[in-house]
């Protein structure tokens, strides 16, 4: 950021990215951290599946 300051700019540059993203909660669809991490794991692969770029929530 300070070498944009330094050459007038207002503004850093965009940077652009796409990302899936699997979410499970807790304790309402698991009350363990390994079965959490699972459905999340699972959910994040239905995400892909659908497109990808987007979120999937399970349950």
């Amino acid at each position: 950021m300070v070498e944009y300051e330094k050459s007038g700019l207002t503004t850093a540059p965009l940077c652009c990215g796409k990302i899936s993203v699997g979410v499970a909660l807790c304790p309402d669809q698991a009350d363990e951290a390994s079965a959490l991490i699972s459905l999340a794991d699972k959910t994040l692969y239905l995400a892909k599946e659908a497109g990808r770029d987007r979120v999937v929530f399970s349950g």
